[in-house]
């Protein structure tokens, strides 16, 4: 009997152990997604204090209940055109996802690579050169480390949002999406372009491995091109992401599968207390699904490059709309 006491009071203890180490690392992670909370740094925007601000006449609240990753999706082709960017490729897709942990609502804003931004310049040897309105996708090519590059982008995006908390990334090689959606085992979607014979307008797909590659990186040359495959991106994403998470729930050890598999690919800040307080409140069956994209206006125009010129306004007025409630 005092054996088998034994035995129960060191298997109470170990269940204990894992509990207590599963709420410290949610609280952990809970902790590192709010700890840069700010408020819109905008002149239109009156700060009332730590939690509520006045825009347009109307008192909104900070929604903490939020938490933000910006995903980027980093193209390594043709990265020597210019002798002054680094070698780490260009932010080819970037979207900001905004996640209500509360009211399990899950807001994709995307960015285009296009948009002219107020980006954070380097010359070769990683000396500080300026700050110059440019292609937001250029960010990346000007950190010496895959790191510094993310951080770069992320400092643009936070700068473009007006300040708001934007502290966490997660930032993918395209060529790792041939790894991760043969390891999920592709996903079906019809096609909403015709695109170089090898894919048809109309035209159901599993898209798995390289024609997944070819599905989210092909772009044409006119002005729309890169609208048009945001538009693809965005398709492959919500089936992807419902397509994994789905998997996760059914099995949770494909969790560490996937993280495991995609390493090689993978540069982020979201550690391991992110990644738990993450999976135990935001996930849900058929994520994808639930998406809800909000776009950033704006106008495109030529010059040496396309540009996206974004309409400031209507960027105000999203930022209070989705990191805010009416008080």
């Amino acid at each position: 009997k005092k054996g088998l006491i034994i035995v129960l009071c060191v298997l109470l203890g170990l269940i204990i152990a894992f509990v207590g180490s599963f709420f410290v690392l949610r609280y952990m992670g809970f902790r590192g997604f709010h700890k840069n909370d700010t408020h819109i740094d905008n002149s239109n925007v009156k700060i009332e204090d730590e939690t509520y601000i006045t825009y347009k006449g109307q008192k909104y609240r900070l929604n903490k209940n939020i938490i933000n990753i910006l995903i980027m999706g980093v193209d390594k082709r043709d990265i020597n055109d210019n002798s002054e960017r680094g070698i780490n490729g260009q932010a080819d897709c970037i979207f900001l996802a905004a996640v209500d942990t509360e009211k399990k609502t899950y807001t994709i804003i995307p960015i285009s690579r296009e948009a002219m931004v107020d980006i954070e310049t380097y010359t070769e040897s990683g000396n500080f050169s300026g700050i110059k309105k440019e292609q937001i996708c250029l960010a990346y090519a000007y950190g010496g480390t895959p790191k510094e590059s993310s951080e770069n982008v992320l400092k643009a995006v936070k700068r473009m949002f007006y300040g708001i908390n934007i502290s966490s990334y997660v930032t993918v090689d395209l060529d790792g999406m041939i790894e991760f959606s043969s390891m999920v085992g592709g996903v079906t979607l019809t096609s909403i372009e015709t695109l170089d014979d090898k894919f048809y307008e109309g035209e159901e797909y599993t898209l798995s491995g390289r024609s997944a590659l070819n599905y989210i990186r092909a772009r044409g040359k006119d002005i729309d091109a890169n609208n048009r495959r945001m538009k693809r991106q965005k398709q492959f994403l919500s089936a992807l992401l419902s397509k994994a998470g789905n998997q996760v729930l059914d099995d949770f050890t494909k969790l560490s599968d996937y993280y495991n598999a995609m390493q090689p690919y993978t540069s982020t800040n979201v550690d391991l207390a992110k990644l738990t307080y993450f999976a135990s409140t935001c996930l849900s069956r058929d994520i994808g699904s639930k998406m809800v994209y909000k776009s950033i206006d704006g106008t495109m125009s030529e010059s040496k490059y396309n540009e996206f010129n974004i309409n400031e306004d209507q960027l105000l007025d999203l930022v209070v709309e989705t990191f805010y409630i009416k008080a």
